[in-house]
Formats: C-alpha cells, sequence, structure tokens
C-alpha cells in the first residue's frame, strides 16, 4: 500500500519518460523545486504503455536532485533547452521603458511588466557572475589556500558549485534606456551558453574581468520578463530572442533571363 503517489516527468531529447514514486520517502522533493532540475534515480522497474516508457519505483529505489558530478549545471542547461514549459511574455502587453518607469513612480508595488528593448552597453566595472551552494542556494565564496576550495557557511566545502550570471547593462527602446541587469536564465538565453561553461570550460574565473563573449548580446533586441527595482533599474529574469532573418541568396539560374528558339525557316 502506497503512501503517496508523485507523477514526475522529464525529458531526454524531446522523448518523455514517465516516473511514478510509489512512497514519499523516495522522492523527498517539492515538485515545484523540482522542476528544471536534474534527477537521478535508480533501481526502478521499465514498463510500457502505448509505446511510452514508464518507470514505475521499487523499495530499493532512490532519486537524488542535482547529484554532486561534474558538469551539473552544463547538463540542466542543455535539458532546460529542449522543452520550455512557457513562453517570455505570453499573455501579458509590451510596455515601452518610459512607460514602465512611470507606472513604478506611480505604485511601486507593482515591479512586474514586460518589454522589447535593445542591449546598448554592456558595464565593464561589476562582476559578471557569482557562485552559489546547490544545496542551500546560498553564496559561496572562494577559499584561496594551496588548493583553492569553494566554501559555503551552511554547508562547508562545496566541491561542485553553481555558477550564474549576473550581467550589469543598458537597455534601450525608442522611448528610454534603462540600467537592467541580466540574471542567470535570460543570459543563458541570450548567449546559449551556460555560465558553467563560460567560467569553468572557457577558464573565465575572474568575476571581475568580462569576457568577449558577454559582449556579444550588445546590440541584440529581445522582448523581456523584468522586475523593477527601488534604484529604478530593472533585473531581466527572461528572455526571449526573435531569430535572426537570413535573406535568401537569389539562384542565378533562375535569374538568368531564358533567350528565345529562333523562329524556324518559313514561319
Amino acid at each position: 500500500m502506497f503512501s503517496s503517489l508523485l507523477p514526475h516527468t522529464y525529458w531526454n531529447r524531446k522523448n518523455v519518460i514517465e516516473i511514478t514514486f510509489w512512497m514519499q520517502t523516495m522522492f523527498p522533493y517539492e515538485k515545484e523545486k523540482a522542476v528544471g532540475q536534474l534527477l537521478a534515480v535508480t533501481a526502478t522497474i521499465v514498463t510500457t504503455f502505448q509505446d511510452n516508457l514508464q518507470l514505475e519505483s521499487t523499495d530499493a529505489t532512490t532519486a537524488v536532485l542535482n547529484p554532486p558530478i561534474p558538469e551539473l549545471q552544463s547538463y540542466i542547461y542543455k535539458f532546460s533547452k529542449l522543452e520550455r514549459s512557457e513562453t517570455v511574455g505570453q499573455r501579458k502587453p509590451l510596455l515601452p521603458i518610459a512607460e514602465i518607469k512611470a507606472k513604478y513612480r506611480q505604485d511601486t508595488t507593482r515591479t512586474k511588466f514586460t518589454c522589447k528593448a535593445t542591449v546598448t552597453e554592456i558595464t565593464a566595472d561589476r562582476k559578471w557572475f557569482y557562485v552559489t551552494c546547490p544545496k542551500c542556494k546560498g553564496k559561496v565564496h572562494l577559499q584561496r589556500a594551496e588548493i583553492p576550495r569553494f566554501v559555503c557557511e551552511d554547508d562547508g566545502h562545496v566541491p561542485n558549485p553553481t555558477f550564474m550570471y549576473c550581467v550589469n547593462t543598458t537597455i534601450e527602446d525608442e522611448s528610454d534606456k534603462a540600467k537592467a541587469v541580466f540574471f542567470n536564465e535570460a543570459m543563458e538565453q541570450m548567449l546559449e551558453k551556460s555560465c558553467y561553461d563560460m567560467v569553468v570550460k572557457d577558464g573565465h574565473t575572474d568575476p571581475e574581468t568580462t569576457p568577449a563573449d558577454i559582449y556579444k548580446i550588445r546590440g541584440k533586441t529581445a522582448v523581456m520578463d523584468i522586475s523593477m527595482k527601488q534604484d529604478n533599474s530593472m533585473a531581466v529574469n527572461k528572455v526571449e530572442v526573435p531569430p535572426a532573418i537570413i535573406p535568401s541568396t537569389p539562384d542565378p539560374k533562375t535569374a538568368t533571363t531564358k533567350r528565345s528558339a529562333p523562329d524556324s525557316p518559313g514561319t
């Protein structure tokens, strides 16, 4: 007899795999916090239903959210690109920056808006990433020693910390401009590269030296979900970048005017 039934859906190359946990202790996580994270599951029974793969838990099943494995953030980013449950700006009106500022001045309790703007500047003298503990989500600091390591106040040594973007910019539209900080998800959408890859794989480990790749977002226009801050700046949480339109190359064969055949003698 089961104490709870917790169905969860995950994606692997857009193939749906449904996992049923028959006991609460096998999946001791809140579903809302689990969405978008990486789940490692062992000891399950494989069944099929209408050509769909299903997994059911056994007494020996274990489930670990965000297991301490190398490149964890890289995997989470890659899976997040496969399927998105909501669209940026969906059913939200696009407001010009000047109107957003005016509405916020009138009512500071209203902080969330959607706009379409272009990144015009990158603030180079500000930190472009920070590091957090995957367990408590608190910030960690680098402990410099013979073997440098990241340390969390609550959890101690963190062997696989989480790297998060926080890029200071200026955004602009036809009405006005504003200071805006692009946080992790928005930057991943703008660059199509995780912060983990930028720091660990590409070797940009100094948070105060902005890599050249960050400047690639300058000049990009996107629909942005933003939150207003008390200093009248904006926090960009999610974006939707319109696909680039590549002009088609005309086919020289179709562009050539064919010469008509000469009239036959006697016609």
